[in-house]
């Protein structure tokens, strides 16, 4: 399921799209059902270091206008044009490097499988967050992931 939602926003050309899906392979593996926003960011922490979980916020937001029809931007910090719309892309860009990054690493430690099995993964979620740290490993930095983002190739809309 997260494989192919992830194939489907790599293939989308649509910039609400692609966020919508790649926020979604993330969504897969947090197993967020109440709580939304609030409780992505929360079980973020366990992929991306504290600092950058209201990126991970944004990004939930983002993914949840877009799946409802609303205006992207709805319930995020009022910006200009022109910086509403980069921030946009730049959560776009850091959604994909955090589901590439979230199921390569899943993927490849097999150790972590047992964690997220059907049968487990609330298991995991129940854990205190230190221990789900541990557990999962090298947090993903959404700064390295963004630090050769270019807005000036971003054209105006």
């Amino acid at each position: 399921m997260a494989v192919n939602t992830f194939l489907n926003a790599v293939s989308s050309p649509q910039l609400g799209d692609r966020i919508h899906q790649f926020v979604r392979v993330v969504d897969g593996l947090t197993r967020v059902i109440w709580g939304g926003r609030t409780k992505f960011k929360e079980r973020c922490k366990t992929f991306v270091p504290s600092e950058q979980a209201d990126a991970c916020w944004e990004m939930y937001v983002i993914r949840c206008n877009v799946e409802h029809f609303q205006d992207p931007s709805q319930d995020l910090p009022a910006l200009p044009r022109r910086d509403d719309m980069l921030r946009g892309y730049r959560r776009a860009h850091e959604a994909e490097a955090l589901a590439r990054d979230c199921m390569a690493h899943l993927l490849l430690n097999e150790p972590l499988w047992q964690h997220f099995a059907d049968d487990q993964i609330n298991a995991f979620w129940a854990r205190p967050e230190e221990e789900r740290a541990a557990i999962w490993g090298k947090k993903f930095d959404l700064a390295v992931a963004v630090s050769e983002f270019r807005p000036d190739h971003i054209p105006d809309e």
